[in-house]
């Protein structure tokens, strides 16, 4: 499904921008994160619902770009799961590894994602 796949260029090109230039926020709100539950709820069970639909739209496993969408939907499913499940371990691990120079990281990789996606769903699109 095309839509989704623009979906997710659009918001992981502008995500990881925002981890880039604002890495500060993400692990300000990672700290906010692990003290609420309300919001730790929210967090694994936002990722669980998406990966579902997205799993459950676009199970596509073929040699080419569309399988980044179903591998971002099994990604959330199963780390938000995880999150859910074993709370206590993610606020633990997180706590530990946790700073503006991963986030940085995190950010490069959910731009470049981002970005090729946007190229195959949108730019290519424009060719055809």
């Amino acid at each position: 499904m095309l839509v989704l796949s623009q979906i997710f260029a659009l918001f992981l090109t502008v995500v990881g921008l925002g981890m880039i230039i604002n890495a500060k926020l993400f692990v300000d709100a990672f700290n906010e994160i692990k003290s609420n539950p309300g919001l730790r709820l929210i967090t694994g069970l936002m990722p669980i619902l998406l990966g579902s639909v997205v799993i459950a739209m676009h199970s596509v496993w073929v040699m080419a770009w569309p399988v980044l969408v179903t591998l971002i939907g099994y990604t959330l499913f199963i780390l938000g799961s995880l999150r859910y499940l074993f709370w206590k371990q993610w606020v633990n691990m997180m706590a530990r590894v946790l700073s503006k120079s991963v986030v940085r990281s995190m950010g490069v990789v959910a731009l470049a994602i981002g970005l090729v996606l946007g190229y195959y769903s949108i730019y290519m699109i424009l060719l055809i």
